[in-house]
């Protein structure tokens, strides 16, 4: 039956409708809510006895009678599961509309989680067999043995698949396998007998709505649910809720208004001003997708416009002062000294007199240079002197030790703020003789604790001045090398005073040393033999090179002390001038030394 015929049939169909009060969902997706709806519950609508579930094929049709002769006739021949009789016929154009399309699924592949939705906009329920489904140059012919029955104002779901694991978690009403949707622009038809019903076609790339990664339905927003506004973009907006397995969108179930979740989509929907797809404000459109504010509508946003109140879309600002010549009184910058301007000198060069605010130039310090050029404006410099290029005059600049430039009290700057390189971080010259720091002590072989942690070097201070060995290396003479790098960049030992250097300054695990530096692994002692150096730029200021048992006498689990009458550079070379800590000096765990102390006479 044509349009007309079905228009024709409109009388009949009113002895059909059955008044019903509450609302409430279908398992085939309908939505049948409101006072005026009609109450259908339809079990498995879509997957027909003989149906594949898993291909969507809906087996044999029943056709019914071609014309049902009346509403009793009707009622026995072809009413829905739920004794809803539907119209005979094809629906008028527009009669159902396409409210929900799923392209590009997440959750599922395509071939199994397209969907799409329709709405029956007429005051009738109307039996979907006979439709034709097409998308691009494929069809799919609606047909099933019983009734697909969308209700007056209900909602109906056709899906490529029944399967919730394979579909994403919906449940259709109607599966269709064969017809496929593309992701970025397609159209979507409904037929009734070579006449369409409806057809959306959408284009991400001309302004419809879009999410980058796919699972997200694009949505009808009820405010057009007609048969022209669903083909305007303006009107849908990407689903919002999520739903089954976690893509977005309200298949089966009515649509929410997008008005609150469509901002930011990129896509100027109706309700919509503007919409530039980012949050920031004052760009022309704001946060909540209606444009910047043009309160005096001359094409320049109030954020951007120099005179907001008054119109001026060339912004001319001859003083450049920020102000629009539209709304600025003083013209600064024509010659004419005009209130509040303190001077006009016709241009516009900084600190010559009459700056370009039109306020006269100030020479703060008085040193005959206006502030706007003066690089130390609060201290009179008539020189500028600045010797580190900086911009700023070293009258108004403290030194910075470390740029490479000797200024104010430094006594040197080697473009860095490393000592133990001749010029210490201080930007003090260093100068430092062999035998100003001698080896003292050392314990090579723990017994109480492990060597990694118990090992120790004990240094001595022979000026009368502090002494400062950042910088400084502690190495073997060949591949071991401990760079004396501590934290604040500075290490000093105090005039006649010791210093302990150790592999750990843990008093738990190195056997109770009161290490003052731990330089770690990158130094060892030979438990028989082996050197000890300790060198500043290159100068070895002291070193030891001992074979214990031959040269030097036995020391397991005790240091070996320095005799004080031999604290000297050259006298320290000889293993006699050594001895073992004795018995009176025990460390906190059993073994023996007087780290950072001074060392006992050997006997």
């Amino acid at each position: 039956m044509n349009a007309r015929g079905w228009l024709g049939s409109l009388a009949s169909v009113a002895m059909w409708t059955v008044a019903c009060g509450g609302g409430g969902r279908t398992a085939g997706g309908l939505d049948v809510g409101g006072p005026d709806a009609l109450d259908v519950t339809f079990p498995d609508v879509g997957v027909q006895e003989g149906a594949d579930p898993g291909t969507g094929d809906p087996g044999p049709r029943d056709p019914g009678p071609a014309d049902p002769g009346g509403p009793d006739e009707a009622a026995t021949a072809d009413e829905g599961p739920g004794g809803e009789v539907p119209v005979a016929g094809c629906p008028p154009v527009g009669g159902l509309l396409i409210t929900e399309v799923m392209a590009n699924p997440a959750m599922a592949p395509d071939s199994t989680g397209e969907y799409f939705e329709v709405f029956n906009t007429l005051q009738v329920a109307v039996d979907l067999r006979g439709l034709t489904i097409q998308s691009g140059t494929a069809t799919h012919e609606v047909a099933s043995g019983s009734p697909l029955v969308v209700p007056a104002g209900g909602v109906f779901l056709f899906a490529r698949s029944a399967d919730p694991l394979l579909n994403g978690g919906i449940t259709p009403g109607y599966v269709y396998p064969k017809v496929s949707l593309t992701n970025t622009a397609d159209d979507l038809t409904l037929l009734c007998e070579g006449t369409v019903v409806d057809r959306v076609a959408y284009n991400l790339s001309a302004g419809w709505p879009k999410k980058t990664g796919g699972g997200v339905a694009m949505v009808l927003d009820p405010s057009g649910f007609d048969a022209q506004k669903n083909d305007d973009l303006r009107y849908w907006c990407r689903g919002s809720a999520p739903f089954g397995a976690g893509d977005l969108g309200s298949p089966g179930a009515p649509n929410d208004p997008c008005g609150a979740t469509s901002c930011g989509d990129k896509a100027v929907q109706a309700w919509e001003g503007c919409d530039d797809g980012n949050a920031k404000a004052q760009d022309g459109c704001e946060p909540d997708c209606t444009p910047s504010p043009d309160t005096d509508q001359d094409g320049v946003h109030d954020y951007a416009d120099n005179c907001p109140q008054v119109s001026n879309p060339g912004q001319e600002d001859a003083d450049g002062d920020q102000i629009g010549d539209a709304c600025d009184t003083a013209f600064c910058g024509n010659g004419v000294t005009e209130a509040p301007e303190e001077c006009d000198d016709q241009n516009k060069t900084p600190g010559d007199g009459c700056e370009n605010d039109c306020k006269a130039s100030v020479d703060t310090d008085l040193d005959g240079l206006y502030d706007r050029v003066d690089n130390c404006p609060t201290v009179a410099n008539s020189g500028q002197e600045d010797a580190d290029g900086d911009q700023v005059g070293d009258a108004c600049d403290p030194p910075e030790c470390g740029n490479g430039v000797t200024e104010g009290d430094e006594a040197c700057d080697d473009d860095n703020t490393a000592s133990g390189d001749g010029c210490s971080a201080a930007c003090r010259v260093e100068d430092f003789q062999v035998g100003s720091v001698l080896l003292t002590e050392f314990l090579v072989n723990p017994v109480k604790t492990d060597d990694s942690k118990g090992e120790y070097i004990e240094i001595y201070n022979t000026t009368d001045q502090a002494v400062d060995i950042a910088g400084w290396v502690l190495d073997d003479g060949a591949a071991e090398v401990a760079r004396i790098e501590p934290e604040g960049g500075v290490l000093l030992i105090e005039p006649k005073g010791f210093l302990v250097l150790g592999r750990t300054d843990d008093e738990f695990l190195n056997g109770g040393v009161p290490v003052d530096y731990a330089y770690g692994s990158k130094m060892s002692l030979g438990d028989n033999v082996d050197r000890i150096r300790l060198v500043w730029n290159g100068v070895v200021i002291d070193q030891v090179e001992y074979v214990i048992g031959t040269t030097f006498p036995e020391a397991d689990g005790r240091s070996l002390s320095l005799d004080p009458y031999f604290f000297d550079f050259e006298l320290n070379d000889d293993g006699e001038a050594w001895c073992p800590t004795g018995d009176d000096h025990p460390l906190e765990l059993g073994d023996f030394g007087t780290p950072g102390e001074m060392n006992p006479e050997c006997p």
